[in-house]
Order: structure tokens, then sequence, then C-alpha cells
């Protein structure tokens, strides 16, 4: 595990940008301060205000305005400097909130699997890079090939939640070699994914994990959609 953090915290360390990663302003940090300003309007109060159901849910902001704006230029843009802010603001009210003092550090985080499509095109997955971040900042071990995507999905935006549920069913398995016997600790996992819609992804792969006898304490996401901007 160390390996692959002090691998990802290269990689992190790798993109520099000269202007702000959402507006372009001149800066030496990859967000500018206004930019900052306005991502923290989006934070959410309670991030632990979903930490219940079948798969509990924390949630660092509402997928809108400005944090809505800056997910698609780090997916969309070739932004990828974007997650060290983001993953470690992700990371600080994780540390901050009581599910973190429940659980110790006792969880592995395990993002989502990308589409390989998407990756390729991309040359990175924003899920792994907020998930390096979230993890360099919170020192909890990364796990990137615990749970493998089989087959990549057709895109979610438009689909019903039946229809969601039925794109992710079967796209995921647990690596041979993570498979837990009789014998062996069953780990608690973290999971982590950039944006919540209606779940069917995270509880597909929760529901995977659970399968296999592995503990899922929760997930994590950087941004909950449907919720109202308050401003």
């Amino acid at each position: 595990m160390i390996n692959l953090k002090q691998q990802w915290a290269t990689i992190l360390d790798a993109f520099s940008a000269d202007g702000c990663g959402m507006c372009d302003r001149p800066t030496a940090s990859m967000l500018c301060s206004h930019c900052q300003t306005q991502l923290q309007t989006c934070a959410l109060a309670d991030p632990t205000q979903f930490w219940q159901d079948a798969l509990p849910l924390f949630a660092w902001g509402r997928y809108v305005g400005a944090l809505r704006r800056a997910i698609a230029a780090l997916k969309y843009e070739n932004q990828p400097q974007l997650a060290r802010f983001l993953g470690a603001w992700m990371g600080q009210q994780w540390l901050a909130s009581p599910m973190a003092q429940r659980s110790g550090r006792s969880l592995i985080v395990v993002p989502v699997a990308a589409n390989a499509a998407k990756k390729k095109r991309r040359g990175y997955d924003q899920a792994e890079l907020l998930a390096a971040s979230f993890c360099q900042y919170t020192r909890l071990p990364l796990d990137l090939h615990r749970v493998i995507r089989t087959e990549d999905t057709v895109p979610m935006f438009g689909l019903s939640l039946a229809e969601r549920q039925q794109n992710v069913k079967g796209k995921f398995q647990l690596h041979p070699r993570f498979r837990p016997s009789g014998k062996q600790a069953k780990p608690s996992i973290l999971l982590l994914d950039d944006i919540y819609t209606t779940g069917s992804t995270l509880n597909a792969i929760a529901q995977l994990c659970r399968q296999h006898q592995m503990s899922v304490y929760g997930a994590i996401t950087l941004a909950k959609a449907g919720l109202s901007d308050p401003t």
C-alpha cells in the first residue's frame, strides 16, 4: 500500500498549472482564491447527513455551481491537478467526522473502477486521483486493484434508476487474489467516487464486496446530486 501511495503522490505532484484550473486566472496555486471561495460555498454543513440505509454515504458537497464546474474541468478539460485540492478537502472533512473517529485506522479506500475507454481517452481516472489525494491526507491505505470493472457501461446521464441499476449489473468483479478464505481477516472498505446520483454503481460494488464476506463501512463522494444550491 505504501508504494501505491508514493506512486500516486508522484503522479499528483507531476501536474502543474500556469493558471487556475477552473478560471485560468494567474495563480501560483492550482486554484485561485476566488474559485476556492466559490467551491467552499458548495460544501455541506453536515456531510454525514446521508450516513444511513444499506450503504451509508459521506458527501463533501452539493453537485451545483462551482463544484459542478470543478468536476467538469477535472473530468473533461484535462485539469487532473484539481484532484489534489478536492481530495484533500474530502480528507479534511472526513477526519473531522465521527465516522472517521469510530472507524479508527482500520479502513481500506477503494475507488470506483474506471471505465476503460474513458480512462484511456483522458489519460487518468478522476476517482483514482481523488482517492490518492484523500489517502495522502488521511494516511489511509489505497487499494486500486480490489474491484475490477469487467465491462464498460453506457453513459448514465438520462437513465432512470432501474436503467442505471441494470447498466451496472454484472459489470464489476473482485480480483481473485482479494477473495478472502475463512481464515483471512476481512477488511473494512470505504468506497470512493466523484459523484453520487442514484447510488447504483456504489451499491453494486458494495453488494459484490459483501458477497465475498468483506465489510463495507460506507462510501464517500466529492459531490451529491439532487441537492439545491442554498445561494
